[in-house]
């Protein structure tokens, strides 16, 4: 997105932050899909697992067997 005043991209970012509400079942949705990864990176740290050990790679090759 392009601001054309920097008060506006800090109000817009304030109204993300501060002002958005995400409905219960977007938060289980999460919860779902963060015990996924966990079990797939057998408890590790998923976040950044693919970029650090190649991870996303070896997931990936699984599932074209």
């Amino acid at each position: 997105m392009r601001f054309t005043e920097v008060s506006s991209r800090f109000k817009f970012a304030d109204m993300v932050v501060h002002d958005m509400t995400f409905p219960p079942m977007v938060f289980g949705l999460a919860d779902a899909l963060a015990a996924r990864l966990r079990n797939l990176t057998g408890g590790r740290q998923w976040m950044g697992a693919h970029m650090r050990r190649g991870d996303c790679e070896y997931f990936h090759m699984l599932a074209n067997e």
